[in-house]
């Protein structure tokens, strides 16, 4: 039987999908995991949570603390620019 979030991500299409199905078979913890992953999904912007699965599982990563961090890193440029002339003091 499929857990909502396996639907959830199956949906979401194949790198999602084949990710959420790797974590089910290589986790211990797997409905946590699979939990987390969605969240990650709900909370990121689309395409650099997808290049960041891709990555993750062209290099066998299957950590989500490792995968966010790779998220993050993606998207610190476009999201979080900080104003280059700001007054210091």
């Amino acid at each position: 039987m499929r857990s909502p979030e396996e639907d959830e991500l199956a949906a979401a299409g194949t790198p999602f999908a084949e990710f959420a199905a790797v974590l089910r078979k290589r986790s211990l913890r797997w409905p946590i995991a699979l939990r987390r992953l969605a969240q990650l999904r709900r909370d990121y912007p689309a395409a650099p949570l997808a290049a960041a699965i891709e990555t993750a599982i062209h290099y066998g990563l299957y950590d989500l603390d490792r995968v966010e961090r790779v998220i993050l890193k993606n998207i610190a440029a476009t999201y979080f620019q900080l104003p280059e002339d700001r007054d210091e003091g």
